[in-house]
Order: structure tokens, then C-alpha cells, then sequence
């Protein structure tokens, strides 16, 4: 096989798997009438998060779900700061939210995986919710979530779309945001084929016999993406089904890294944590891989130009498909404006991450793990 035929082949790849995907976040979609209002327990874990609290726990109060029916437990995972305060001080105001202390963690599981854990041995409902401290959650976001359940399913994953700091997206915020975007409509499509291969812990709905069908985190085991270890483990333990809608209305908000340096520490564990992904996701990382690494390199070499250049054209329409599949609905298509930053970006950062490709070490929350 010659050069120009394999390059070939990896542009076809990336575009049937890009129109693959596509097509797959169409499915699965159909929500329920939501007859009543089951009991549903929130939990969120933090570690050192006082800056970010006020603005979530105002969005948490805010939730419309009926109070008789709803149990929120905020869990201090050795925080060094005020949040333990802050959630004492919550805890005591309202009667249906609980303050969880953590001072130390087992060495088998990582430090969110035994702050969620606690949470959940102590979470009466039938319906969990996770989410994060840097998060804002819409009002109706419970009952958005549980529409989409039905007898079969057994977790709901929802979007997240990266709002400004300042207002208005800076580039380096935008890009940012664009690649949230292309990312959870890609899990999106993959969940709608029946090989989900990612979700983000910060919106995530599952039934608690779920969670413990599975073992939990003690028996998952050591994660430094504990959302997807929880995710896999449904896969393969389970015969329960996985629904990842785009819904404006199961949206939460969450905020850009604010260094490039904390961008490369985010997406390093999110790589590390992926490197246990099923065959099919596999298949779409070292396609994408591929693409973005060779692409650049063939548009230099002696008569390639054409070629590389009609690779680059296909990449970009993909790219855009997907990404207006998710910016339309959620009436962010002004983003869009950012699309050529995005995308000379992706290929930069694609070519960084490949240097880690082999490595195991996180540094996360104040802390190093070694994956295992």
C-alpha cells in the first residue's frame, strides 16, 4: 500500500466514523412522561472549591424538583479551604441536604471515587444525580434527566456546554468550549449506537441499584476518570441501557481551564482514563489520532498538496457536522465564529497529547495517582 492510499483511507475512516456518529445521536433520543416524582438524591464531591460554591450552590437552591422528594448530600473530600464550612453551613439551613466529610481515602480508589462512594451508601433514592462544584445546573434539570429513563435504562448522561468567564468567549475560551462540544456530541453518537465511549461525571442520572448491581467504586476499582469506569462497568456487568441526550433542557453550564497548563493536566487524565475504552472507541481515537497527526506532515510532501489539502477539507466539514449537531439546539451556534481557531488548535493539542500516549501519571486536585 503507498502513501497516498493509506492517507486515503484514513480520511475515509474519519469521515464515515464522523457521519456514523452523527447519525447515532439521533437515536435514543425519545423521552417519557414523567407521571411522578420519584425520590432522587443529588450528590456532589469537592475539594477545595470555595471559590466556585457560591455560584453553584445558588443553581443547586434553585432546582424545582418537590423538596419532600429530593436529598442532596455535598461531600468534603479533604478540603483545605472553606468548602467543608460552606457546606456545613448549607446543611444546616435546609433540612433535606447533608454535609459528608472525608479525611482520608483507601489507596484502591482515587479520592472522588471514596467521596462519591460515601455519599451513595448513605443516598436513599431511586435515582442518583452527579454533578460538579465549577457547574451551574438549569431549574428543571432533574425531571429534563428523568424523562429520559424508561424500564431499560439504567444512566442518563447530559451535555455540558462551556460558558465565558468574562461574559463573552475569549479565543482561548471558545476553542475550548468548541472542543466540549465536539467531544460530548461524539459520546452522544457513540451512546446511540450502543457503544458509548465516554460521559462527563459533572451530568450524570443513574438508578441506585445500578450502582450497586456493579460493586460500586470498591469493586470498579482505581479510576482517574471514575465517570467512564462507572460507565464501562454498566456495559460489561450489565444488561442496562445508556441514554446521552442532546436536550438544551438537561444542559449544565461549567467553565474553560484557565492556563493552557491546566488544559494539557485535564485531557492527560481524560487520555489516561481512556486507555481501558472499548474496541469501537478505540477504532475512533486512533483514527482521529491518525488524521490529526499526519495530515499536517503530508501537506509538505512533494506532490501531496492536493491530496492534503482535500484531507483537510473532509476533516473540517466532519468536524463542522458534528459540531452544529450539538450548537443548534442548545442555541449556541455563535461559537461557530471560533470554528477555524478550534480546528488549527485540535490538530496542535492532538500532536502534544501523542507525547503522553504512554504515560500514567495524574496530577489531579492537589494530588499525583498512578493509573492503574
Amino acid at each position: 500500500m503507498n502513501a497516498a492510499v493509506f492517507l486515503g483511507i484514513l480520511v475515509a475512516l474519519y469521515v464515515f466514523f464522523g457521519v456514523l456518529l452523527f447519525a447515532g445521536t439521533f437515536l435514543k433520543q425519545r423521552k417519557w412522561p414523567l407521571k411522578d416524582f420519584p425520590k432522587v438524591s443529588v450528590v456532589l464531591a469537592a475539594r477545595n472549591e470555595e471559590k466556585e460554591l457560591p455560584a453553584f450552590l445558588r443553581s443547586l437552591l434553585h432546582l424545582t424538583y418537590p423538596r419532600e422528594n429530593l436529598e442532596i448530600f455535598l461531600v468534603n473530600d479533604r478540603s483545605t479551604d472553606k468548602t467543608g464550612e460552606i457546606f456545613d453551613q448549607l446543611a444546616a439551613r435546609h433540612d433535606f441536604i447533608q454535609a459528608i466529610h472525608i479525611e482520608s481515602h483507601p489507596p484502591t480508589l482515587s479520592g472522588k471515587e471514596n467521596a462519591l462512594h460515601a455519599a451513595m451508601e448513605k443516598a436513599t433514592g431511586e435515582f442518583i444525580f452527579f454533578t460538579d462544584a465549577d457547574c451551574l445546573l438549569p431549574p428543571h434539570w432533574i425531571q429534563a434527566l428523568l424523562r429520559y429513563f424508561d424500564a431499560d435504562t439504567g444512566l442518563v448522561c447530559g451535555q455540558t456546554y462551556l460558558a465565558s468567564r468574562h461574559g463573552r468567549h475569549t479565543i482561548w475560551e471558545a476553542v475550548q468550549a468548541l472542543d466540549w462540544a465536539y467531544l460530548l456530541t461524539a459520546a452522544a453518537g457513540a451512546t446511540g449506537l450502543n457503544q458509548p465511549t465516554s460521559c462527563i461525571g459533572n451530568n450524570m442520572a443513574l438508578r441506585k441499584q445500578v450502582y450497586f448491581q456493579v460493586g460500586g467504586f470498591p469493586h470498579i476499582g482505581f479510576s482517574v476518570t471514575e465517570d467512564y469506569a462507572l460507565v464501562r462497568s454498566i456495559c460489561q456487568r450489565t444488561d442496562w441501557d445508556i441514554h446521552f441526550p442532546i436536550d438544551p433542557r438537561t444542559t449544565v453550564l461549567s467553565f474553560p481551564e484557565k492556563t493552557l497548563r491546566d488544559f494539557f493536566r485535564q485531557r492527560k487524565r481524560w487520555l489516561v482514563g481512556g486507555k481501558k475504552v472499548r474496541l469501537f472507541g478505540f477504532l475512533l481515537m486512533v483514527t482521529s489520532f491518525l488524521n490529526h497527526l499526519i495530515l499536517p506532515v503530508a501537506l509538505f510532501l512533494p506532490g501531496f498538496y492536493p491530496l492534503a489539502t482535500a484531507g483537510f477539507a473532509l476533516v473540517f466539514a466532519t468536524d463542522a457536522l458534528l459540531l452544529l449537531r450539538s450548537l443548534i439546539p442548545n442555541k449556541k451556534t455563535g461559537l461557530f465564529l471560533f470554528f477555524p481557531f478550534y480546528e488549527i488548535f485540535y490538530f496542535l493539542y492532538t500532536l502534544v497529547l501523542s507525547l503522553f500516549a504512554f504515560s500514567n501519571t495524574v496530577h489531579w486536585k492537589g494530588t499525583d495517582y498512578q493509573a492503574r
